[in-house]
């Protein structure tokens, strides 16, 4: 994650001055194409925005922590099992996904209270998850390191410009692949593709 971010830094302001822009802290729901992942996932971010001084262009650095549960009918078990060790039964899956992120943001107009972007963000993220049959109370553990991408947009809106806090909200789709695919024939490794994701945020930000 670091040489993404410190090369994202040296191509923004190579050519630009910047400054520190505002801190932010977002509610977070999202949506992952995987039976594992509770449908939505919430959790929180925390991200930092630095601007150029014409306010065009931005850095966008965030990380974010998510959890989720869901429920299902399958095994508690993994990799090659005898079906009669381990039957199927209604089991639970908690989820939590970690990630770090750096991407740009592109300014499509500004008006005195609100201003819209374009965005673009790329990071790593990791994803543990937790099985438990609620039958039998067997458990079984996946956990795996993530490339994750998203493109989308976020709006601010500053209700009274005397105050620097400003309302921000943002959606975006993207997905999420494995940093090393796992090539493992009795192995349990069910996060060895990529995972279609779509996010939406909405936080309040403190102008610096």
């Amino acid at each position: 994650m670091r040489p993404l971010i410190v090369v994202c830094i040296a191509l923004f302001v190579s050519s630009i001055d910047v400054s520190a822009q505002s801190l932010s802290v977002s509610a977070v729901a999202m949506s992952a194409d995987h039976e594992l992942l509770g449908d939505p996932l919430i959790g929180a971010s925390v991200g930092i925005r630095f601007a150029t001084h014409s306010g065009s262009k931005s850095l966008r650095l965030d990380v974010e922590r998510l959890t989720g549960n869901a429920e299902r009918f399958g095994v508690p078990c993994g990799g090659f099992i005898a079906p009669d060790t381990c039957p199927q039964e209604s089991v639970r899956d908690d989820a939590r996904l970690s990630s770090a992120t750096a991407g740009m943001g592109f300014r499509l107009f500004a008006r005195r209270h609100a201003a819209v972007a374009v965005t673009a963000d790329l990071g790593v993220a990791r994803i543990v998850v937790k099985t438990r049959g609620l039958s039998t109370g067997k458990t079984l553990n996946a956990d795996k390191n993530m490339w994750s991408g998203l493109i989308g947009a976020e709006g601010t809106w500053t209700p009274l410009m005397r105050v620097p806090l400003v309302l921000h909200f943002g959606a975006g789709v993207g997905g999420l692949m494995p940093l090393r695919p796992e090539q493992v024939a009795d192995g349990y490794t069910p996060f060895n593709r990529t995972i279609a994701l779509s996010r939406a945020r909405l936080g309040i930000a403190f102008q610096l």
